[in-house]
């Protein structure tokens, strides 16, 4: 599944926050906030799980 969002997001105390204004899913409420553990980055993507949740996401850069 690939989900094309835009919004703001910053790193604080381990945590992933951010805000998302426009979503390529149908969100009923927009904007909301997302906050998710980091738990690794790195240069090439970054593996977050969303407070709450056991899922893991792995988030990779966009090269184009």
């Amino acid at each position: 599944l690939v989900v094309e969002t835009a919004g703001t997001i910053q790193a604080q105390d381990g945590y992933l926050i951010g805000t998302v204004t426009k979503s390529s899913q149908k969100q009923p409420h927009l904007p909301f906030v997302l906050r998710a553990k980091i738990y690794q980055a790195d240069e090439s993507k970054m593996i977050i799980g969303i407070d709450g949740t056991t899922t893991r996401i792995t988030i990779k850069k966009d090269t184009r």
